[in-house]
């Protein structure tokens, strides 16, 4: 069912789940959450290794205050990339909003060892700022 309907829209088969990748970073960018969940959701469900969509869902669901969701999303990206510092610190959130404060602190640590990639750099800025407001 979501194939069908993304084949009508238009978009190419070869390229639909990144052109849906692409829709979600412009909406989580615009601050439109629900939408952009909508697009990785979608994303997900035609490449359920996509390990970026994954981490990006995870950081939708903090800013939608969907913590537990958050933290599945994260789990599942981190299974698939163990080394990436943004799904880390993404984690971290998710486990401090659930005042879950230990955990949430391991995964920072672990995030400390990982070098940073550019591509979530603009993301973390708005995250780091839900720690601040939790304290």
């Amino acid at each position: 069912m979501v194939s069908e309907q993304i084949y009508k829209s238009g978009i190419e088969p070869t390229e639909s789940y990144q052109v849906l990748h692409n829709q979600g970073c412009l909406s989580l960018d615009k601050g439109n959450y629900q939408e952009a969940l909508i697009y990785f959701d979608l994303v997900l469900a035609l490449e359920p290794k996509h390990q970026q969509a994954r981490a990006f869902r995870g950081a939708v669901l903090v800013f939608l205050e969907r913590y537990t969701e958050a933290l599945e999303s994260c789990d599942r990206a981190l299974f698939l990339n163990p080394k990436d510092s943004e799904i880390w610190v993404i984690r971290g959130v998710a486990l401090h909003r659930l005042k879950r404060y230990k955990e949430a602190y391991n995964s920072y640590d672990r995030a400390l060892g990982i070098e940073r990639k550019p591509l979530f750099q603009q993301l973390f800025q708005p995250i780091l700022s839900l720690i601040k407001t939790s304290s």
